[in-house]
């Protein structure tokens, strides 16, 4: 057959020639070496009540190539047919040459590799929960990871201190390989690449990866879990910690000041619970115990595929000469994903098209994920109040998608130490790349067209969950639901790299028999090579276009929850519901963008076919060249592509601390709802001293006060004068403070009974503001009214008529004052107050609304409410907007300094009123004996009330 076959072979000559011939082909190939690998481990431990099994598989299946190797002092291989190097090399120290009367073959071959790691880790007895707590059962975790690899063996053919010749008949194709001749030659030039033939293409060999991985987890067993408040509260400051550094590191100002305001809500709750702690120890005697059986599974797929392109050279240390002629239309030249260097010159020449292209590189990613699990069990609360017990059960699913595409372009670079020459007969294309040299000359028979190419990317996730629980108990049943979704979208167009014919101080001449249509590229010189006039652009006609560059990233996450106190709490758990939704969400954008314009260095540009240049771009010839772009320099602006993993991370924490803060802030409007509405409002005679008036101490320091029943209150005997006395307590009292407030502000005569609406105290100060913030703005209009405001309002529709006496401090006038709005609007309540007198002491509540309000409801028999109101109480004064009675201070006080001492201990502003205060003398000297003003009636149109 007269073939010449060598594969995996070593030819080698170290001072004579290697000649390789063969009348019909020449196949120089590779062989393989192969590996292959399979092993399996299991290994077992075992600790104190548990045991840990791993087990493993790893294999690999790889074959790489062999080269064939001929190598001499000057090598030649010659075919009379087809020349064909597959992954090898044809290398010589003075001058290497290929021949082929057909067509010549230069590629790469192909290593492989195939690999799989499984890895099985099963856990077995007693675990740890994260919490206070154990759970004895099973984990199992695993990984199934698949991947396959093929990679490009280039071929080479090279001289080391000559020239490389190449001749082909027919057909010249380089893949993925290299052809190089880099050093001096015997007479000190350096070493040229000449390459002919009727057709050439250089390109790039392409390499492709594949992987899949699976990632199981189950775990099932029973899990005891303890909890307390002391300890819930510990874990609340945890979980703000968390989400707080979270904003810290990915937030904007407002998300990391509202991580701040969280921050502080937490330390005070963890303080409250450790004060309460401190105080009544048996708290942490408060414990909650719940044991469940439950079950969870997750599966996660990931499949990533990448396709590239190992692009070829051609070097030279002087010149490169590449020729496609001698077939007229088929004779082609084309550059793809490659690499074409030289020292000096490089011509570039076909009959019919030149095109110089960018490889295309693609990549991929899907990904799907699932979850469930499950739970059932008892849980019991041990506490002062005894213990309550229910069973517990829950349930959740969770699923989601991912996926990605990329594509980018590896663009062709031909570099000319010095002269650059692109010709051909017929079109010439320059799409993705870039053609440079000290001097660059264009001669293009047909039309020029240069094009800038975009890599893109696009990504979609979503990522969906739902779950609820359930728990039925002797005290009745409560239950929840959530639903969370998160979503990212995010694409990608920009070029990043311009391409383009760049020129150094020897300019351009470029030289275009057709159109020449330029596309987001450039055509530019040094400056010398403009200042000096070395640029020139003749063209039959000129067409110019940019190209817009864009990023954009969205992603939001959302979420719903709702809770069986949404139906058991009223308005607040329906207003808890709402806010706690509307927080329940974050999202984030980001975009980018820039521009990749076309321009041409200052030159001579002239446009040789006038009627057809008006007939393509509407502008004549003139105004084309005055329009054209010469800014070669800020020519291109790429958009930036956007961090999605960041975005997704801002977002997250976004949510996370939202959703905290709502946690926190519930915690003491929580508090504050149990203090109005499920606290029981109790009515209290207090025990005064026959002899003093004073309040009674009992043998624990306490004041004597007596509970009354609900037949009790109804019997209330009036006291000489006619009236039931009624005191009505402010804010940070306990029931002590609110006892000895009563006697002391009340001002009765020996003798006379006074009697207490109780409004509990919170356990914290925040929620006893939120108390005070409620009732001035929302109790009776938007909200319900306390229990201790309807307690009021019960004794003014029972004794209003018959006689009663109100008295109230601070926060106490606005249960009064609001229970009096209440009535108002009550069909039938003309009259209900018409014996009934009221007295103020440092008010929230305004004594004017108050004395309109009683005018109105006694029919004009009772017209005015008496004040007692320091200058200097800030609640009295501002809060309540009533008149100052007296204002005696300290002389090395102020206005200010009284108002911060009203958050300390007595004596204050604001605890001094009456005449029977705890320490009368310290209240005397410092703010003088408090005075008492009477309020009269004016009319206010927006007071009415409903016969």
């Amino acid at each position: 057959a007269n073939d010449l076959n060598a594969r995996a072979a070593q030819v080698t000559s170290d001072r004579g020639a290697v000649v390789a011939s063969a009348g019909h082909d020449v196949n120089l190939t590779t062989g393989e070496a192969n590996v292959t690998l399979d092993e399996a481990h299991k290994v077992k431990t075992k600790g104190f009540l548990s045991s840990k099994t791993v087990r493993t598989r790893d294999s690999l299946d790889a074959t790489t190539a062999v080269a064939t190797t001929l190598s001499g002092d000057t090598t030649t291989v010659a075919a009379g047919n087809d020349l064909n190097l597959s992954g090898s090399n044809v290398v010589s120290t003075k001058g290497t040459g290929l021949y082929a009367g057909n067509d010549i073959k230069v590629t790469a071959a192909e290593n492989s590799e195939k690999s799989s790691h499984f890895k099985k880790t099963t856990k077995s007895g007693l675990f740890g929960t994260g919490g206070i707590g154990f759970t004895i059962g099973t984990q199992q975790q695993s990984s199934d990871a698949k991947d396959t690899t093929s990679s490009a063996a280039g071929s080479t053919v090279a001289s080391l201190n000559g020239d490389v010749t190449i001749q082909a008949g027919k057909h010249y194709r380089q893949t993925g390989s290299d052809v190089v001749a880099l050093g001096q030659k015997a007479d000190g030039s350096n070493g040229n690449v000449d390459i002919t033939a009727k057709n050439v293409v250089i390109d790039e060999a392409r390499e492709n990866y594949a992987s899949r991985v699976e990632e199981k987890s189950k775990s099932s067993g029973l899990t005891v879990a303890l909890s307390n408040p002391v300890v819930s509260a510990v874990q609340s400051a945890a979980d703000t910690a968390g989400a707080v550094k979270g904003a810290v590191q990915t937030g904007g100002g407002r998300m990391q000041a509202l991580a701040a305001a969280t921050a502080g809500l937490a330390a005070k709750n963890l303080y409250d619970a450790g004060s309460q702690l401190a105080q009544n120890p048996s708290a942490a005697a408060s414990v909650g115990v719940s044991i469940t059986y439950g079950e969870s599974k997750s599966r996660t797929i990931t499949s990533n595929t990448a396709t590239s392109g190992k692009g070829s050279q051609v070097v030279a240390g002087g010149d490169v000469n590449i020729r496609a002629t001698g077939a007229g239309a088929d004779s082609d030249l084309t550059i793809q994903g490659s690499q074409v260097t030289a020292g000096n010159d490089i011509k570039l020449k076909a009959d019919d098209q030149l095109n110089l292209l960018a490889a295309k590189n693609d990549s991929s990613l899907r990904s799907k994920n699932s979850s469930s699990s499950w739970g059932a069990g008892v849980a019991v609360q041990v506490g002062a109040g005894g213990v309550s017990a229910g069973i517990t059960a829950n349930a959740a699913l969770g699923r989601g998608h991912a996926s990605g595409d990329d594509t980018s372009y590896g663009n062709t670079h031909i570099e000319a130490g010095n002269r650059l020459g692109l010709e051909s007969g017929g079109d010439t294309t320059i799409k993705g790349a870039v053609a440079s040299g000290k001097q660059a000359q264009a001669k293009v028979g047909g039309n020029l067209t240069v094009e800038s190419l975009q890599d893109t990317s696009s990504y979609d996730s979503k990522q969906q969950n739902i779950g609820g629980s359930v728990t039925v108990g002797y005290g009745g049943a409560s239950g929840s639901v959530s639903a969370g979704q998160q979503k990212m979208k995010s694409s990608y167009a920009s070029v990043r790299e311009q391409s383009g014919i760049k020129a150094g101080d020897g300019g351009f001449q470029v030289n275009v028999k057709g159109n020449t249509d330029l596309k987001g590229v450039v055509i530019a010189s040094t400056e010398r090579a403009a200042e000096e006039n070395r640029n020139s652009l003749t063209t039959a006609t000129l067409a110019t276009r940019d190209i817009a560059n864009h990023a954009e990233a969205d992603t939001d996450s959302i979420g719903i929850a709702l809770d069986s106190s949404m139906l058991t709490q009223g308005k607040y758990g329906a207003a808890k519901a709402v806010i706690g939704n509307a927080l329940n969400n974050a999202s984030a954008s980001d975009n980018s963008g820039g521009q990749t314009r076309s321009a041409v260095s200052p030159a001579a540009v002239v446009i040789t076919d006038e009627a057809a240049q008006l007939c393509r771009t509407g502008q004549t010839a003139e105004q084309t060249v005055a329009a054209l772009n010469r800014d070669v320099v800020s020519a291109h602006t790429a958009a930036t592509k956007i961090d999605t993993r960041n975005l997704e991370k801002t977002v997250e924490a976004e949510r996370l601390i939202k959703q905290e803060a709502v946690k926190v802030a519930t915690i003491f409007t929580d508090e504050a709802y149990r203090e109005s509405f499920l606290e029981k409002a109790r009515v209290y005679k207090v025990q005064r001293n026959s002899k003093t008036g004073k309040v009674v101490i009992g043998p624990d320091g306490k004041p004597l006060t007596v509970e009354l029943s609900q037949a009790a209150k109804l019997a209330l005997k009036p006291e000489t004068g006619g009236k039931i006395n009624v005191f009505t307590n402010g804010i940070n009292n306990d029931l002590k403070a609110a006892a000895g407030y009563a006697v002391q502000m009340s001002e009765l005569p020996l003798g006379q009974d006074i009697y207490l609406v109780y409004y509990p105290e919170a356990n914290n100060s925040i929620s006893e503001l939120l108390v005070a913030g409620y009732q001035k703005f929302l109790e009776g209009s938007v909200g319900d009214l306390a229990n201790a405001t309807k307690e009021v309002k019960n004794l003014m529709t029972t004794y209003g008529e018959s006689g009663l006496n109100l008295v109230g401090h601070s926060r106490g006038a606005m249960t009064i004052g609001n229970a009096m709005e209440s009535l108002a609007k009550d069909s039938g309540s003309s009259g209900t107050l018409s014996n009934t007198s009221l007295k103020f002491v440092g008010p929230a509540y305004n004594a004017q609304d108050a004395a309109n309000l009683l005018d109105l409801l006694s029919n004009g028999n009772s017209n005015s409410v008496t004040l007692q109101n320091h200058v200097d109480d800030f609640v009295g004064s501002i809060i309540g907007w009533n008149p100052a009675t007296y204002d005696q201070r300290p002389g090395d006080s102020s206005r200010v300094r009284e108002w911060v001492r009203m958050f300390g201990a007595a004596p204050t502003v604001h605890s001094c009123y009456g005449t029977m205060a705890v320490n009368p003398k310290g209240c005397n000297k410092q703010y003088g004996v408090p005075k008492t003003v009477e309020v009269g009636t004016q009319s206010s149109e927006s007071v009415g009330v409903k016969p």
